[in-house]
């Protein structure tokens, strides 16, 4: 019901916004902007960046592709037939397509991680099996850990892929997530704070207070800081561009639910620094750890953790100021959420997708608030310009909301 009437809002006012773009007073009123040489490009509203695959080997700092097509005159128009189930069933036979043939063995894990290697030589791209391992759902008596662990035997050093499976393993009674695996895996991405993360609660769930307190000063020698969230959106929706399923913006949506799905289970380390709070080693490990997480992390969830680890040291040493101080940060932190510029040019990301492009170029790099406060700029300055006119008068519609 509520899905019906947004669709039936939004069409309304898109219809309105027709009708009033072909109106004599709108073309009088706005002849300028739609000459010559208000349609050429600025510099900072129109950078393109190459469309390229990203490649998550060799640095930490996530790359967007930007589409440097021109701006169709109905890009504004939701798509309104889109259906899920439909949509959902043709991007599984896409990702299962990667790999028709694949079978796992336990006993013969190797041999067959080869022969599969071997058959994509001819008919893949390099990144097709990373597509595979992320993505595409696990056949039957395998789990997306067998299939991150197969990739990551085969090409090692993917940051991504570390990242996942430590995440992975953190929780998981499989073998195969050894001490020394993790070890392996955190060399691909060592100077980046959000792996150290992943390990701490690795040892956490295991109990393990020298190996968290470890990970935990390792994290805060690093001089970067990446979850790859937006990395992750992204490259599931670059993997379906020569699908059926191959709508940028609804392949946003659905990576950015599968985003979440992958990002760090934090029960284990807060479980972890409320028992045995008291001794001053824990309470200077969570202190640290959250005072990391509050000023370095690039997601809003994982800076509002930070400062639930801090207030779960002070509240155990009874420290009314600084708790105070703490929730007066959390409601700092959830007003940047109900910013009404920010809702009115969210919307219009779903919309325009100059604007979801540019918002994923700058979530890993700048991190989620920052990128916020860039997405509201950005939209003021672009539909100042006018390039575009139903996105215009659709975004300037939204503030009498």
């Amino acid at each position: 019901m509520l899905r019906r009437k947004l669709i039936v809002s939004l069409t309304s006012i898109i219809c309105f916004v027709i009708i009033y773009l072909n109106s004599d007073s709108y073309l009088s009123e706005n002849k300028p902007f739609i000459t010559k040489e208000t349609t050429k490009p600025t510099e900072e509203s129109n950078k393109s960046l190459p469309k390229t695959t990203i490649s998550t080997m060799d640095k930490v700092d996530s790359s967007v592709a930007m589409n440097n097509a021109d701006t169709d005159a109905f890009e504004c128009f939701p798509d309104f037939t889109f259906n899920k189930k439909t949509w959902m069933d043709d991007a599984k036979q896409y990702f299962q397509s990667l790999d028709a043939d694949f079978t796992f063995d336990e006993e013969a894990h190797m041999l067959e991680g080869e022969q599969y290697l071997q058959s994509l030589d001819d008919h893949f791209s390099k990144a097709d099996p990373l597509n595979y391992a992320l993505f595409a759902t696990p056949p039957k008596g395998i789990s997306r850990l067998d299939l991150l662990l197969n990739y990551h035997n085969q090409f090692q050093s993917n940051p991504l892929v570390s990242l996942n499976l430590i995440n992975l393993c953190k929780h998981a009674s499989d073998k195969k997530c050894t001490v020394d695996i993790v070890n392996n895996l955190v060399s691909s991405d060592s100077n980046n704070g959000a792996i150290w993360l992943n390990v701490a609660s690795f040892y956490a769930a295991r109990n393990d207070d020298k190996g968290v307190m470890s990970a935990i000063n390792s994290l805060e020698k690093t001089t970067l800081f990446n979850e790859r969230y937006a990395e992750n959106i992204l490259l599931y929706a670059q993997a379906l561009e020569n699908s059926t399923s191959n709508d940028f913006t609804a392949n946003v949506i659905v990576g950015i639910g599968n985003a979440a799905a992958n990002s760090p289970a934090y029960g284990s380390v807060i479980q972890w620094c409320k028992q045995g709070i008291e001794a001053p080693g824990k309470a200077n490990a969570c202190l640290t750890l959250g005072q990391q997480l509050e000023t370095r992390s690039t997601t809003l969830l994982s800076n509002s953790i930070g400062l639930a680890l801090q207030n779960i040291v002070f509240e155990s040493q009874s420290n009314t100021e600084a708790m105070q101080l703490v929730e007066k940060k959390k409601k700092s932190l959830y007003s940047n959420i109900d910013n009404e510029l920010f809702q009115r040019a969210s919307i219009m990301m779903m919309l325009d997708q100059r604007l979801l492009r540019s918002w994923l170029n700058n979530l890993d790099s700048q991190g989620e608030f920052e990128s916020q406060r860039l997405l509201v700029e950005e939209a003021e300055v672009l539909y100042e310009e006018n390039k575009n006119q139903l996105c215009t008068a659709i975004y300037k519609m939204l503030d009498a909301f």
